[in-house]
């Protein structure tokens, strides 16, 4: 995880079978949220992103639209 303040409060549950790893301070690639961000960057956001509610949906709406894309050339 990212060592954003409210991650590393104390105040984080994590279930007993979990393992957190902290990524290092400024690594975005290594946090797969920020390639998602990204794509929604380079993609339309308004059209692609902002209709959807969960991260899974928003994943799924940029695959179908990346692999249309890359199709296109």
């Amino acid at each position: 995880m990212d060592q954003a303040a409210w991650h590393t409060s104390g105040k984080l549950k994590v279930a007993d079978n979990i393992t957190i790893v902290p990524l290092p301070p400024k690594s975005p690639e290594l946090n797969l949220i920020e390639n998602i961000w990204h794509l929604c960057e380079i993609i339309d956001y308004q059209t692609e992103c902002s209709n959807h509610t969960s991260i899974l949906s928003i994943i799924t709406a940029l695959h179908g639209t990346c692999c249309t894309t890359s199709h296109r050339k």
